[in-house]
């Protein structure tokens, strides 16, 4: 039996195993043959055939495949790279390596920069014992990968920030969407298994220069994943999904607008695209998202910098066209500073939640993130804004999310 190529695919390590059994080993016309999906079925694994494709699902390992070309089989297991990793590109290939290394050290045969080929031998014809045997050491496998994958974190010195996965939408001819995959705090299984960290910390600790009374610190957790665009929303977007007309492509500045006009933009892109799920983002997720990871005052460090953020000390009369600053480490711009973004909850105080959800309180949107217009404490990534979700306040627009949907 063979063992094909360990590589990084986005945030995922794809390790598959390559068989050589021949047709007669598999009954593929009805799924998995009966002595293995037996033991399969009695290791808690959910066994399901599509199209030819078996799939395997188990609450603790990642998702397999197995699928069948020809006379032989692939067995893929998709083992996650927790987002503390992702995010550091360079450092987490140089780090993969070193695991290719180390797999080579062990008596495997060949490598190349971030892969490995793993080579190991079994009869073209098992029996259910030697079947068996296999799985079992395919999974110890899959854990161990795992297990080396997680303790890669005390390797990685963090580099550049790196763009991550996004999705263009088409909004009109010329004019699209771009948004940013923000991953939950509990990525999956193996990510709240090896590094314990299922919540991220709202709010700002007591001794953070220019704080106020109700960022009180508590631990949330964003239970799935969501898209956020890439920047606030700009005057070409708007006028493609609101007034249809025709726009100057090149009309970056954001727009300033209501809670009530946000709201109605939303319900545009939701008759626009079937598939729906466009909204607002919570503030929870909007300071998840802000602070991609760090815990200082802004998601760039404790000072503020005026290369990633436009406040009234950048002296500037008008907000400056999306993107023109550097982007934070999830590669979202104008986070601080620019135009305050609503976010999808009424003002109350903090609870101190443990997943999140929208807030119904008092009678006042949140809006986040700071402007132009007000001073660089104000564009901190705990700071709390709000207003009357009827008032266009100058130095306030939006940030569409989405969910993941089809």
């Amino acid at each position: 039996m063979k063992s094909g190529t360990l590589f990084s695919a986005g945030r995922y390590i794809r390790l598959m195993l390559v068989s050589a059994w021949l047709g007669s080993a598999m009954s593929w016309g009805q799924g998995l043959d009966r002595d293995l999906e037996k033991w399969l079925s009695g290791q808690k694994f959910q066994v399901r055939s599509i199209a030819g494709v078996i799939q395997l699902t188990h609450r603790q390992y990642p998702p397999m495949t197995l699928v069948r070309e020809g006379d032989r089989f692939t067995v893929e297991a998709r083992i996650p790279i927790p987002y503390r990793l992702r995010a550091r590109e360079r450092a987490l290939t140089a780090a993969l390596n070193r695991l290719a290394d180390s797999y080579a050290n062990r008596g495997h045969v060949e490598t190349s920069p971030a892969e490995v080929l793993l080579t190991q031998h079994y009869p073209a014809a098992m029996a259910p014992p030697d079947r068996e045997r296999f799985w079992t050491q395919w999974l110890a496998t899959v854990e161990t990968l795992a297990d080396e994958v997680a303790g890669l974190d005390g390797q990685l010195v963090a580099p550049p920030p790196n763009p991550l996965e996004t999705w263009t939408i088409g909004l009109a001819p010329g004019i699209s969407l771009t948004m940013v995959w923000i991953p939950a705090t509990e990525d999956d299984f193996w990510m709240s298994r090896h590094s314990g960290a299922n919540t991220f910390m709202m709010g700002s600790p007591v001794t953070e220069p220019g704080r106020d009374g109700d960022e009180v610190p508590h631990p949330v957790s964003i239970p799935s994943g969501f898209w956020l665009a890439r920047t606030e929303v700009t005057r070409s977007q708007w006028d493609a999904v609101m007034t249809h007309s025709e726009t100057r492509l090149d009309e970056l500045e954001p727009v300033e607008v209501s809670r009530q006009e946000a709201d109605q933009l939303i319900i545009r892109l939701n008759v626009m695209f079937p598939a729906k799920g466009f909204r607002l983002p919570t503030e929870a997720e909007w300071e998840y998202a802000c602070r991609a990871g760090t815990t200082t005052a802004y998601s760039f460090g404790d000072v503020l910098d005026p290369d990633y953020a436009c406040t009234r000390e950048s002296g500037r009369r008008e907000p400056m066209p999306v993107g023109s600053l550097k982007p934070n480490a999830w590669d979202l711009f104008d986070m601080h500073g620019n135009l305050a973004e609503w976010v999808g909850d009424e003002y109350q105080a903090y609870l101190a939640p443990v997943t999140d959800e929208e807030w119904v309180g008092t009678h006042h949107s949140v809006f986040r993130g700071g402007s132009y217009l007000f001073d660089g404490r104000y564009a901190r990534s705990a700071f709390r804004g709000g207003g009357n979700p009827a008032i266009r306040y100058p130095g306030v627009g939006l940030r569409i999310a989405r969910d993941d949907v089809p």
